[in-house]
Formats: structure tokens, C-alpha cells, sequence
């Protein structure tokens, strides 16, 4: 294991997002108006991904607020407009792909030609494959993550559902709990959620919520 010295981005934009590339080092920032690619090297980090590349479809004011990676070559970009973009980091070209219509808060791949796209209810101008009819749109979602079939996402009211990402179906809905003077006490804010690998049990997903002050597992 190689050390790395903490990264000091500056830029003249608000960071929103980020994510870690698939298979190597290296992780995707998320700004306003461009997506950037950081790679650590021996005595640091390459910064030569930064910059608006020539083929971005995005504009200066796209805010950038969901990102993750299809693959090792191919990043998912979810705009708060609505934009969905693929970008290659080899050729640093990028292509609208969908339009959701309204905002996106979280982008994540399921596998390597599918991806989960919460945001804002409203009629996606694209046609997806799969819908979740009975997922609760929020203006503010805190909270969600893929993990091989299963799709979950958290709201600041406490709820957390699960659905099945091959068929959209919501299969539960739990409010994330934490003790109280009497007992358990409905909390009022998860604040993010994260499927987990537990040693020995790589087939068993297990979810990290952060919900009040607490953070608490999910078998």
C-alpha cells in the first residue's frame, strides 16, 4: 500500500460529488460545469484530467451533483437540470444519454450497462427500462445505494424503502429507529445510507445508516 499526501483541489467552482474509479486509484470529482479525474502517482496526485474538457456537454452553470463509474473508462454524470451524460475519461468525450426532466440527486451503476437514477418524481423524457412507482420523491433525498438486486433509499422524514432493482417493486419500508428514554424513538433525518462487503460474507449485503447522531447496520 502506497500513501498518498490529502488532496488540496482548487478550483473556482463548488464540488458536489465524487466517486472512486472501478479496478485502480483514482477517484471522479464532481463541480459546477465539469466533471474532473484524480489519479494518485508515486510522490502524489495527477491533476491533468482537470479542465473543461473540448467534447463536455456541459454547460458552465450544470451543477453536477451525482457521479459514479460504469466502468473503468466511462463515468456516470447526474446534472440537477435533469442531464444524464456519459463520459470516456480516455478520449474525455461525453454524450447526453438521458433526461429525467427534473433534478437528480444520485447516479449509481448497477453492474456496467445499468444505471439507478433517483431524483425528483417527475416524467422522465427518456423512457426507462425499469420504474419504481412506489418510491417517495423528495426535493431532498438522504440517502441511497445499489447492492446487487436491491435498491434503497432514505428521506429526511426517516423512512427508508427497498425495492428490487429488476423489477421496481418495493419489497419494504422501515423507519430508521434509535433509543430513547423509553425505549425506541422514531428518527426524524437520515442523513446518508451505504451498502457495506462484511469479511467472509461477500454475498451478503449489509447496510451502514446514518441516521440522528447514530450509525447503525442492516442485514
Amino acid at each position: 500500500m502506497v500513501d498518498h499526501p490529502a488532496v488540496n483541489i482548487s478550483v473556482h467552482t463548488d464540488i458536489w460529488c465524487s466517486a472512486a474509479r472501478q479496478l485502480e486509484p483514482g477517484f471522479a470529482v464532481g463541480h459546477t460545469g465539469c466533471v474532473n479525474v484524480i489519479t494518485p502517482r508515486e510522490s502524489g496526485w495527477d491533476f491533468s484530467g482537470f479542465g473543461q474538457p473540448r467534447g463536455s456537454k456541459l454547460s458552465s452553470t450544470d451543477r453536477v451533483q451525482a457521479i459514479d463509474w460504469l466502468d473503468r473508462n466511462t463515468i456516470v454524470e447526474g446534472v440537477r437540470s435533469g442531464k444524464v451524460l456519459l463520459m470516456d475519461v480516455r478520449s474525455r468525450d461525453s454524450a447526453i444519454r438521458i433526461l429525467h426532466g427534473k433534478g437528480i440527486h444520485h447516479a449509481r451503476a448497477l453492474g456496467s450497462n445499468q444505471v439507478v437514477i433517483a431524483g425528483t418524481k417527475n416524467q422522465s423524457a427518456t423512457e426507462p427500462y425499469i420504474r419504481f412507482p412506489d418510491y417517495a420523491s423528495n426535493d431532498v433525498i438522504r440517502g441511497f445505494d445499489v447492492s446487487r438486486s436491491l435498491v434503497v433509499s432514505g428521506a429526511p422524514n426517516g423512512t427508508l424503502q427497498v425495492f428490487n432493482s429488476c423489477t421496481g417493486e418495493e419489497i419494504d419500508r422501515q423507519w430508521a429507529l434509535l433509543p430513547g428514554d423509553r425505549g425506541w424513538r422514531q428518527e426524524a433525518s437520515v442523513k446518508s445510507l451505504s451498502f457495506v462487503d462484511r469479511v467472509g460474507r461477500k454475498n451478503s449485503p449489509h447496510l451502514l445508516v446514518a441516521a440522528g447522531n447514530e450509525l447503525s447496520g442492516w442485514c
